[in-house]
């Protein structure tokens, strides 16, 4: 299974006293992978420092780099879907690029959009938002690209 980390969570994430990010470290270095982009407004919002931790991450083998230039269209084409907030067009790009159905945030209206099965199609979306939601990081594939 693969999961993708907004932006507002990367920081719990990256932080290792963060207890509620700690199942999915722990996942990461058994068999999950993180998906990110280190391009586009993604790479804005998380900023250089945590760009370096993610890369981190890929080196260990915990984590897919895809780059921006695969999932401009689908981001567009969310940029231009009035269904969708304005916010994370680039977030559900990576997901439907990607297939990756897992997502970490606390941004409701991403959650919105991510779950709405006319924006992302099955498999439905599933969100973790605290160490309670462990049982979302399972052992099934990732997604191929």
């Amino acid at each position: 299974m693969c999961i993708i980390i907004d932006a507002n969570k990367l920081g719990d994430f990256l932080n290792p006293r963060h207890q509620e990010s700690e199942p999915i470290r722990q996942w990461l270095k058994r068999k999950g992978k993180l998906i990110y982009s280190t391009s586009g407004k993604f790479a804005k919002e998380i900023g250089r420092g945590n760009r370096e931790k993610l890369k981190r991450h890929w080196q260990k083998g915990e984590a897919d780099l895809v780059s921006h230039k695969e999932f401009i269209a689908e981001e567009q084409a969310f940029k231009n879907c009035a269904l969708v907030k304005p916010d994370d067009p680039h977030i559900l790009a990576l997901v439907q690029h990607t297939g990756t159905r897992l997502l970490y945030t606390e941004d409701l209206n991403l959650i919105k959009d991510f779950k709405n099965n006319k924006l992302i199609h099955k498999p439905r979306g599933k969100v973790y938002s605290r160490a309670k939601n462990a049982d979302l990081l399972t052992d099934t594939a990732c997604p191929k690209k």
